[in-house]
């Protein structure tokens, strides 16, 4: 599985517990986060972990925090 995906130039992958090797040093691999695909640069520190592990599949919630010229126009 691993070698078809680089050998063929598949820059797609859904498979996110793909194991990443020295051989994948250096290139760019697309990595699906379950909405769309991610760019992914291969690094020397990313060796022997998953591709799973370096894109994010949830977005952060942020609440809108009001600065005090809001919440004085609120009031009247």
């Amino acid at each position: 599985m691993i070698k078809s995906l680089f050998l063929h130039n598949s820059s797609n992958t859904i498979n996110r517990n793909t194991v990443i090797l020295p051989q994948h040093v250096g290139k760019i691999i697309t990595v699906h986060n379950g909405k769309e695909f991610v760019k992914l640069a291969i690094l020397k520190e990313m060796i022997y972990y998953k591709l799973g592990e370096f894109v994010k599949t949830r977005r952060i919630n942020t609440t809108k925090i009001h600065n005090n010229k809001t919440l004085k126009r609120k009031k009247k």
